[in-house]
């Protein structure tokens, strides 16, 4: 009797411990990969062996200290504005610049570009590059041809102490006169520019927009990304290929699809009702809004991880939905969520009286649930959002699917993009 007795114990206690390592296991992350801001990962330090190779550059900054360079980087990252850069081993100074191009007169055109849509005191910069014999080292040499407001010569200030001063003014560079060249020479040589105008299809007004150009027809290919009304010269992104996909992707619109025929300007112009005036191509895209079926993706709303709360950069897309639902008053829209997988665990929360949709906060409520129970509240939760901000509840209803609905193998390298928000069409 003993025996047995000891027997049921031990048996018991192994179906305790079964259980608290079935639960272990279990209580996983429901976000099996994080949900990333674009600039959430450091960028490194600058190397000085990446030095500036000839050529005339749009310049937004230049910096003797590598941190500081850092700085700059990232500020314009959280802009999302396109940069790169090398080092002037002269100076020691880092040049940080949005665009480098073999053209003088490509360089002065975008560098007003720049000042006008995201840094407002870029300036152009040339570049050349010759071997100088001094003690076996190749050295480069400098040429500038407007004000730098960084100076690695200046005896008064160091650099780094420069730094966002307003270049004043400019010297311009005398240009040869040149034979006039025929629009299919202009665009072989690459001086032909293209501007991509992006309206609504109903009024014309502007619509600002980014436009995505691939290499390829089926879009995988991706060349640059492209702000609307911005002329790009041919020659920048070396449009050697015969045939250019364009796409342009808005949030609260269809997307819409050009091609572009480098070497055949007039197929170009019949199929896509381009215009052409004097040395630049304009593209222009009639972009209509969501009707019933569509299905758009908010790629730019962030959640924290196991959290259906939000991160702050999400409000510039969620205040683009309530514009939306306030411009198309018919529209009734329902809120998918989605998840990479279906785990169990812990999920924050905000409370029913909580308002403070953006970071997380000690006030937040926590409970064990699915991952599908969490792409519900995160659904819930931008519903609160919109109707906090005026939109009719009716109007909105919402659904979360968990992982049942992934566009990528839970495994894959591309799993992230599984854990989603949709806003389907149901009525308009």
């Amino acid at each position: 009797m003993i025996f047995y007795s000891f027997s049921i114990v031990e048996r018991g206690r192994s179906i305790i411990f079964g259980a608290i390592f079935i639960l272990l296991t279990i209580f996983t992350s429901l976000d099996s990969q994080s949900q990333p801001l674009p600039y959430d990962r450091p960028i490194p330090e600058p190397n000085k062996n990446q030095t500036l190779g000839p050529g005339y550059y749009v310049v937004v900054g230049a910096f003797r200290q590598p941190e500081n360079a850092v700085t700059m980087m990232t500020w314009l990252r959280r802009r999302l504005i396109n940069y790169n850069y090398g080092y002037v081993p002269e100076r020691d100074l880092f040049y940080i610049y949005a665009y480098q191009l073999e053209k003088e007169k490509h360089a002065k055109h975008l560098v007003k570009d720049v000042r006008e849509r995201s840094y407002y005191d870029a300036w152009v910069y040339s570049h050349k590059s010759e071997e100088i014999p001094t003690s076996g080292i190749e050295y480069q040499q400098v040429e500038e041809y407007t004000n730098e407001y960084y100076s690695a010569t200046s005896n008064n200030k160091e650099a780094d102490e420069q730094e966002y001063e307003i270049p004043e003014g400019g010297t311009e560079i005398s240009e040869e006169p040149e034979e006039e060249m025929s629009l299919e020479e202009k665009a072989e040589e690459g001086e032909l520019f293209v501007r991509f105008i992006t309206e609504t299809k109903e009024g014309s007004e502007p619509v600002e927009s980014t436009i995505y150009v691939y290499g390829d027809i089926l879009g995988e290919d991706e060349l640059m990304r492209v702000n609307s009304n911005q002329a790009i010269p041919f020659e920048l992104y070396n449009f050697s290929q015969d045939e250019i996909l364009t796409r342009v992707s808005t949030f609260g619109y269809k997307s819409v699809e050009k091609k572009i025929y480098p070497g055949n300007l007039n197929k170009t112009l019949a199929e896509t009702e381009a215009e052409i005036n004097e040395d630049t191509l304009y593209m222009k895209y009639d972009l209509e809004r969501y009707t019933k079926g569509d299905v758009a993706i908010m790629y730019a709303v962030y959640f924290y991880s196991d959290a259906a709360i939000m991160k702050a950069p999400s409000k510039k897309q969620l205040n683009e939905l309530i514009k939306l639902l306030n411009e198309e008053e018919d529209l009734e829209i329902q809120i998918n969520g989605h998840t990479n997988g279906d785990s169990f665990g812990k999920i924050q929360t905000l409370k029913d009286d909580d308002n403070k949709f953006f970071g997380l906060t000690a006030n937040n409520k926590s409970f064990l649930g699915t991952a599908k129970r969490l792409s519900e509240e995160r659904a819930e939760i931008i519903k609160r959002y919109l109707v906090h901000n005026g939109i009719d509840p009716s109007r909105i209803t919402t659904k979360g699917w968990g992982g049942d609905k992934p566009l990528y193998d839970e495994d894959s390298k591309d799993a992230i993009n599984n854990m989603r928000v949709e806003i389907e069409v149901l009525k308009n």
